[in-house]
């Protein structure tokens, strides 16, 4: 239970109000509402906190008397983000989208860097030996599979166009981030829920 003084709006719990009055012994339930009322104090009513949306804040700007009754009173606003924090939060988001697997000729490959890099380092090596046929041992989940140079660059391919359209909408909003155009995570989330 909180209680409110009536005259400087200051809020405290029991604990406090007894802290200010050290010679006043109280019953077990709390003061009464005569004593709370000679004193200068009320109950405050239990609150009534406005429940924010997703990218809102709740602040507490005051209390005031309504219907007879000491209630806080609330402020619901947006949000404000950095430009900062908008850009980290896009590259938090995006970075696992990269990362969705590709199957193709019975494997399973997570494109991320590390990956393309070995898809990369194999071509490049079957190529500068230029051997008709030959195949690479690529081990993944499936276990140990052989493909050609062509099957190997079929990933690097089904990578590039599972990325582009994720790639063309980052300047836009990383620009909109940047003019102020982009100012919520919402904004960034229906961008690239596009792709």
């Amino acid at each position: 239970m909180h209680f409110v003084n009536t005259d400087t709006k200051e809020i405290l719990n029991f604990a406090n109000l007894k802290l200010a009055h050290p010679k006043t012994s109280f019953p077990k339930g709390g003061p009464s509402d005569d004593w709370l009322a000679d004193e200068g104090y009320a109950i405050l009513k239990k609150d009534n906190e406005p429940k924010p949306g997703p990218e809102q804040a709740v602040e507490q700007t005051g209390i005031k008397k309504v219907n007879g009754e000491w209630q806080r009173t609330y402020q619901v606003t947006d949000i404000v983000y950095t430009k900062d924090q908008l850009s980290v939060y896009t590259e938090l988001t995006y970075k696992p989208m990269l990362e969705v697997p590709i199957t193709l000729h019975g494997l399973t490959i997570v494109p991320d860097d590390k990956t393309l890099n070995r898809l990369n380092n194999k071509i490049q090596a079957m190529r500068i030996r230029d051997v008709a046929n030959e195949t690479a041992t690529w081990i993944g989940p499936e276990g140990a599979v052989d493909l050609t140079a062509a099957q190997l660059e079929d990933f690097g391919v089904a990578a590039d166009e599972q990325w582009q359209p994720l790639f063309a909408v980052l300047p836009t909003i990383f620009g909109g981030i940047a003019t102020g155009a982009i100012t919520t995570k919402a904004d960034i989330d229906a961008a690239l829920g596009a792709v």
